[in-house]
């Protein structure tokens, strides 16, 4: 999947809520998670990585390390960023559950595009009925028809976007 261009962000060796556990031993979790994916994926490396804190939950103490091992790192809030640029790393994301998130998403999409500028992030949770908070397929289809008929949007994964030079029209 990673050679075909799917982005793949690490949640962590286990899906501990790392903000209620003692600093050292929500570290630890990371870098394991860090080094069995540098081990077992070809080409992955974590300074390029977007790390995704299981239940968006993250510490200020683990907001200020973890930009020493990965690129970025996805927590939770509103789901509207400024627009990327390449030293951000904290990256706001939204995610709905445990139903169907279709009719959520479209709430956020709404509330985004009203905004004069910015970057959406929406943490999906799977796809039809498996997962918490799913989207469905056609639901997906016709958002990103929807989308990219906007010559002002694009939708672009996380790293990529952390790569662009965005100018505000």
């Amino acid at each position: 999947m990673q050679a075909r261009g799917h982005e793949i962000q690490p949640h962590g060796y286990r899906h501990a809520n790392k903000a209620g556990l003692p600093f050292p031993a929500a570290q630890t979790l990371i870098r394991d998670c860090l080094a069995i994916f540098q081990s077992e994926l070809a080409g992955f490396d974590p300074k390029q990585s977007i790390f995704a804190f299981p239940y968006s939950a993250t510490t200020p103490e683990l907001e200020q390390w973890l930009p020493t091992v990965v690129r970025a790192f996805r927590a939770g809030h509103t789901g509207i960023n400024p627009l990327p640029h390449p030293q951000m790393t904290r990256l706001s994301t939204i995610s709905f559950g445990p139903g169907n998130g279709d009719q959520q998403l479209d709430a956020e999409v709404d509330r985004f595009l009203a905004q004069p500028n910015g970057w959406l992030i929406y943490t999906g949770h799977g796809l039809a009925d498996e997962g918490w908070g799913p989207l469905s397929a056609d639901y997906l289809d016709h958002l990103l028809g929807r989308l990219t008929a906007i010559p002002a949007v694009k939708v672009l994964p996380p790293a990529a976007a952390l790569k662009q030079n965005f100018v505000c029209k």
